[in-house]
Formats: C-alpha cells, sequence, structure tokens
C-alpha cells in the first residue's frame, strides 16, 4: 500500500488526507500530531507527561489554539486527561489506548 502513495497525484493525496482528517481515524494536523507523538514518546519512556502548559511554550501557541488542540485529541480519544497528584491545578495528558 505504501508505495502507491508515490504514485499518487497531489490532488489524489488532498482528498485522502480530507478524507482520513473527516473519519478522525488519524491524526492529521502537524500540531496535533507533534502533541500525540511527544506523549506517546514520554509514556515509552516512563517520563513526567506532558500538559498544556508545555505544549503551549514549546509551540509558541496562544492558549486557546492549544485548548483547541487538546481538547479535539481528548474528544476523539487519542488522550486522556489526569490531574497531576502534586498540583491539583495542573492537568496532565496521557496517551489513550486508542493512541
Amino acid at each position: 500500500m505504501h508505495h502507491k502513495l508515490f504514485a499518487m497525484t497531489h490532488k489524489e493525496l488532498e482528498l485522502l488526507v480530507v478524507e482520513l482528517r473527516d473519519s478522525r481515524q488519524i491524526v492529521t494536523d502537524v500540531y496535533e500530531r507533534y502533541v500525540v507523538y511527544e506523549s506517546y514518546k514520554r509514556f515509552l519512556n516512563n517520563e513526567k507527561p506532558l500538559n498544556i502548559k508545555w505544549i503551549q511554550s514549546t509551540l509558541k501557541l496562544s492558549f486557546p489554539k492549544v485548548k483547541k488542540i487538546v481538547d479535539d485529541l481528548v474528544e476523539n480519544g487519542y488522550l486522556m486527561p489526569m490531574k497531576s497528584t502534586k498540583d491539583k491545578r495542573v492537568i496532565n495528558l496521557l496517551p489513550s489506548k486508542k493512541l
């Protein structure tokens, strides 16, 4: 299958990405993908989970933009929010089984 992607025209690839984005079976947004990869990497390496503040400062995005990214990932079942045990104001973002 993967070799067929190279034979696709730009328009075919564009339609594929739109279809995948609409079905939400795969994360196609670049910022969402970064958050998903970072969350999973931290999980695999037993590192401290990421949170909204970390995403905001690392990606240099506004709080509303980061909140939308996180809300979409949580709503679509890729991330699970969990309150920090050290500071109840902080919401850690953990990868879900779907991820």
